[in-house]
């Protein structure tokens, strides 16, 4: 759950550098897996770094797309 929180964290920096495209697969998919967790915490977790991917993919010119 740490890990998420920190790359929820990461999420606005790497979006600026361009960089998001790197790691969009990986994250997702560890998320998706997350989601599923019967941990009330970790799902909650899971969630807002989902929240944080939507956010930044695309949004300002700058992120994946």
């Amino acid at each position: 759950m740490q890990a998420q929180q920190a790359l929820q964290q990461m999420l606005p920096v790497l979006a600026s550098y361009n960089g998001l495209n790197r790691v969009i697969g990986i994250t997702v998919e560890t998320v998706c897996v997350n989601l599923r967790s019967r941990n009330d915490e970790l799902h909650r977790s899971a969630l807002d770094v989902l929240d944080a991917v939507i956010e930044h993919v695309g949004g300002n010119g700058s992120g994946f797309f």
